[in-house]
């Protein structure tokens, strides 16, 4: 006899391994929270997931002392963005970018100095996984709101991988001015 093969559908893959959310976990939409004084280190962050079992995961913005004091005069803001994206199936390629990629969604979350960011994975449109071959990948890049200079300011660390390793911990991003690069 043959052993059979079922396929289940990628984002319920996503939460296979991962224990359900406790029933007072509530998912949040992108958003920010107040800045901290050093990165909170998680462990494990709740596994929520949005109700297309897309992980939620958390960006903590590290600012140094320089970029801390130029954006707080005159006040400027800091764009956390993530784009979530794959790889496409054969029969998908006439769908993807000019990166090969199949684009599923953008989200950003505006910091006001340096703290967390939560993207809730709402942003994640459910009907293109199943264009995908493999996982739902993650780009995470930050920059300033442009609202003191009509340029960048920040010269930033950024994040990509799938995004069960986003959600596994916390993300840490460090941040300066892009005048003190050498």
């Amino acid at each position: 006899m043959k052993p059979t093969i079922i396929l289940l559908p990628l984002f319920a893959l996503l939460c296979a391994c991962r224990p359900a959310p406790a029933p007072t976990d509530a998912v949040q939409p992108a958003s920010a929270e107040p800045a901290a004084a050093a990165p909170v280190e998680a462990a494990a962050p709740a596994s929520v997931t949005d109700a297309n079992g897309v992980p939620a995961f958390k960006v903590y913005v590290n600012l140094s002392d320089r970029a801390r004091e130029r954006l707080a005069m005159p006040p400027d803001t800091i764009i956390v963005a993530a784009s979530y994206f794959g790889d496409p199936t054969p029969q998908a390629l006439a769908q993807a970018n000019q990166a090969g990629h199949i684009e599923l969604g953008r989200s950003q979350v505006d910091l006001r100095t340096a703290g967390l960011a939560t993207f809730d994975g709402s942003a994640v449109e459910p009907a293109k996984l199943s264009l995908l071959q493999g996982p739902p990948q993650v780009n995470v890049n930050v920059y300033s709101g442009r609202r003191s200079s009509a340029d960048n300011l920040l010269d930033c660390d950024f994040f990509q991988d799938t995004l069960a390793v986003a959600a596994a911990s916390q993300i840490n991003l460090y941040c300066k001015l892009i005048t003190e690069t050498p």
